[in-house]
């Protein structure tokens, strides 16, 4: 199945490096192949209009543990595993 889902990054506060080992410096490492660029400088342009094979998974409980009602769960990508297209 294809569908779009969003992916939200968590960034580093400013002045701080991204880790490479953080969600995004793997899926920049996905999409333009070994490290070329410094973390600092990565172009987010070449993240649009990409095809991933991901695992979803849905949230069902809020930050605190709580249970969320049926209709207030969503769906997360929880991994990145390869690039289609």
């Amino acid at each position: 199945m294809i569908a779009a889902l969003p992916m939200y990054f968590r960034l580093p506060e400013p002045g701080r490096p991204l880790s490479p080992t953080s969600k995004l410096a793997r899926v920049f490492d996905l999409v333009l192949g070994p490290r070329k660029v410094r973390l600092d400088r990565l172009p987010m342009r070449h993240l649009k209009h990409k095809l991933f094979r991901v695992v979803v998974g849905t949230v069902e409980h809020d930050h605190e543990g709580r249970p969320l009602p049926t209709e207030n769960q969503y769906s997360v990508i929880r991994a990145v595993l390869e690039r289609l297209a």
